[in-house]
């Protein structure tokens, strides 16, 4: 960051017009990046425009329009999400694993219609609220 003030003065400097047009791009590009990244924006997107989605998904995997616990689907797209495995629980709730390039998947979304309120962390899983019986779940060692 203190490289970028720097540069910017030297460029103020040497190009004042070029300043007002460009000099500030790069360094407002990644302010909002970092800003996105920190408020986490980009899943927050993700969720409200996939919530519709995720709840038929869920309410159906719950009712048994799925496979029973312990088999999967490959590479199910819900929303703007791709599972990796969707995993019917056998008190009505779901789980959604998320795609990765790896083999252990270690988060995705969990419905628990049937449960109480989940919130932190429960043995080694952190359980983020969404709402609607809906949860964010990443495991951690």
């Amino acid at each position: 960051m203190l490289g970028w003030v720097v540069l910017a003065v030297v460029g103020y400097r040497r190009y004042p017009r070029w300043w007002w047009r460009w000099g500030l791009v790069v360094p407002l590009f990644v302010a909002v990046t970092v800003s996105m990244t920190w408020f986490e924006i980009s899943g927050r997107i993700g969720w409200a425009v996939s919530r519709g989605d995720m709840h038929r998904a869920g309410v159906a995997c719950g009712a048994g329009d799925s496979p029973p616990s312990g088999s999967s689907y490959n590479r199910e797209k819900v929303g703007v999400y791709e599972f990796y495995d969707v995993e019917r629980l056998p008190d009505g709730g779901c789980h959604f694993r998320l795609s990765r390039d790896y083999p252990v998947v270690r988060n995705g979304f969990v419905y628990l219609p049937n449960e109480e309120l989940r919130e932190g962390v429960r043995g080694h899983t952190y359980y983020l609220p969404l709402g609607d019986d809906w949860y964010f779940y990443e495991f951690t060692e």
